[in-house]
Formats: C-alpha cells, sequence, structure tokens
C-alpha cells in the first residue's frame, strides 16, 4: 500500500473506534499534495492551534527587536509592570532579571500552570470555564506545581507557558496596543490569512471544530493561556503562515537565521527547542495542545516539504505519532 493508503487506513480504524474524532492532515512528503479529513467537509474548519500560537508570539518579539523598540537580551523587567516584577520573586530569586531570550527557549526557569502531570483535573478546573484569571492568578498557580517547578536559570531546557505569557504582556507593554491586535495587523493581514484569529474573537465565516478530552466536550476558555497558547486556524492557514515564515515576509532572513541557529545550539536534547521553534523529524515548526485538541505544524524551507495535523481530542499524541512515522517511513 501506499503511504497515502496506509495513512487512510490508520485514520479509518481510531475514528470507527472513536465516533466524534476528526482528524485533519496537509502534507506533500507522500509523493504528492495530500488534504485529508475523515470528514471531508470540516477539512477548511478551524481548530485551536494550542501552542503552535508561540511561533507568532516568538516573531512577535523579534520584530520588535528588528525595530529596536527592545533586545532579546533586555531583562524582562525592562518592560514589565511593577505588579508582575514582584510576583516573579520567588524561592529568593528575582525572575524578573531573566533576559528575554530565555523566555523564548524555555531556560528562563521560570514555572508551569498548566502541565502538571494530572490533566483531568486540568480539565475540570478549566472547561468552559467564564472565570477571568488575570496572569497574576496564573503565576500563583503555577507557584503550586510540583512537577515543573521553579529551576535556577540556563541551566536547562523547561517548557513554561508563564514564559509566554510574559512575552505576550510584554509586546503589549513596548507597543501599547493589544496582543491580538499587534498579531493580526503584523502577521495575520501581512500573510492574508483571514481564517486565523483567537478563541472567543471568531469572526470567520468558518466554524470551529468542536474539541474533546477523553471524548467528553472541551471548551477552552480565552483566558488561561493568551499568547502562550489561544490562536485558531485551519489547514490552509498555517500552511500560509509557515510559507510566509520561511520566505521572510514577517522577519529579515538575517532574524530567521538566528531562529534556526538556537535550534541547532538548543541545549535541550530531545525537542531541539529554539526561539518559539523547534525540530520534528528534521521540519521546523511547533505542536499544540489545548483541552479539546492536538495539532502539528511543521515545514522545511530547503525542499518545501510541511506536515500540519490536527485532531479535535487533546490527548492524540499516540495517533499522531503513528501518522508521522507514516509520513516519513
Amino acid at each position: 500500500m501506499s503511504k497515502v493508503e496506509d495513512i487512510k487506513k490508520v485514520i479509518g480504524k481510531v475514528t470507527k473506534e472513536k465516533e466524534y474524532l476528526n482528524i485533519m492532515i496537509s502534507t506533500n512528503i507522500v509523493g504528492k499534495d495530500f488534504k485529508y479529513s475523515n470528514n471531508m467537509e470540516n477539512l477548511d474548519k478551524l481548530y485551536e492551534i494550542g501552542s503552535s500560537s508561540k511561533m507568532f508570539t516568538a516573531l512577535s518579539i523579534f520584530l520588535l527587536d528588528e525595530r529596536k523598540d527592545l533586545s532579546i537580551e533586555d531583562p524582562i523587567s525592562k518592560y514589565l509592570h511593577k505588579e508582575i516584577c514582584e510576583k516573579l520573586f520567588i524561592n529568593n530569586f528575582d525572575y524578573s532579571n531573566v533576559k528575554i531570550k530565555t523566555l523564548l527557549n524555555h531556560t528562563s526557569g521560570i514555572g508551569e500552570h498548566l502541565n502538571s502531570g494530572d490533566d483531568m483535573a486540568l480539565f475540570k478546573k478549566f472547561n468552559n470555564s467564564k472565570k477571568n484569571h488575570p496572569l497574576k492568578e496564573l503565576i500563583n498557580l503555577s507557584k503550586e506545581n510540583k512537577i515543573l517547578t521553579y529551576m535556577p536559570v540556563n541551566k536547562q531546557f523547561q517548557y513554561s507557558n508563564i514564559g509566554y505569557m510574559l512575552l505576550g504582556k510584554i509586546i503589549e507593554n513596548v507597543t501599547k496596543e493589544n496582543y491580538k491586535q499587534f498579531i493580526i495587523k503584523n502577521i495575520l493581514e501581512v500573510l492574508g490569512m483571514e481564517n486565523t484569529t483567537f478563541i472567543g474573537n471568531n469572526n470567520s465565516s468558518r466554524e470551529l471544530i468542536q474539541g474533546h478530552f477523553r471524548g467528553e466536550k472541551a471548551n477552552m476558555p480565552s483566558n488561561i493561556a493568551l499568547s502562550a497558547g489561544e490562536m485558531i486556524s485551519n489547514l490552509e492557514d498555517m500552511l500560509i503562515f509557515l510559507k510566509g515564515v520561511f520566505d521572510c515576509k514577517i522577519v529579515s532572513k538575517e532574524t530567521l537565521d538566528i531562529i534556526l541557529k538556537s535550534i541547532e545550539n538548543s541545549i535541550d536534547a530531545s525537542m531541539h527547542y529554539g526561539f518559539g521553534f523547534y525540530n520534528e523529524k528534521n521540519l521546523i515548526g511547533h505542536g499544540g495542545q489545548t483541552l479539546g485538541f492536538y495539532t502539528k505544524a511543521f515545514y522545511l524551507k530547503k525542499d518545501k516539504k510541511y506536515f500540519i495535523l490536527s485532531f479535535n481530542e487533546a490527548e492524540s499524541g499516540e495517533i499522531s505519532k503513528e501518522i508521522i512515522d507514516i509520513i516519513f517511513k
């Protein structure tokens, strides 16, 4: 069987067992351009991209660096309000003095509020939540995390959504603009991404697919990840984004080279995480997970190869790996 037939077979098997499951794939690494879903009527619908949003946040920081509005070598305290800086004095260490670049590549040592080892508890706490969760509260929540605790700076890779939420605040404080408006004006409109927006702000004509967590309907609230993971998009727009980034339509070639070099020099031996992007199967991009979705978006400029995946079930890591293994076999 061909790769395409193998992928369809795997998708058919798992979606027969889980009838609510919607899987979407777009890739050209299977011998041809292949865009497919087990529900073809959903193929162009929107999904939550989760932490793939971090690529947009990182690019925004580098745009401001190019414009000399900030430097990634600056301490984050230079651009954060006093009330936030005070929250970052933890275990007798002032994390407001870490450099911006350490937030970008998750070496700041700053803790984590979402990945605590108990996904069901997280789901029950935040699913359908209408409560406002200000950043100060989420920083406090991160201090309670017993798994991803606050660590020494620059010693190891430790994934931190709090770090990327701080980057969003830096963008707002530097530009005096709302984070979402900055992304819309400087990335989405530049690339013509008409079907990409934010959770709670869907003004697209395309419908957002229903997400799930272990089969139960999941609805991500709009204020627990912010600039770390609250964008929604579709397969078409994510391909436009990846091509636009690597064609240097957002940041310059010099800046893109800095990002790519950061991946090569990453202290993280597993993900090779750089400044907002990481390496998977020698392609560059980012994956994402929300309360109800699991996604991937990766690109290789040299050969213009890409794969983009979306699952409307948060716990889809195993089936994602199976499909990716087929793509690259």
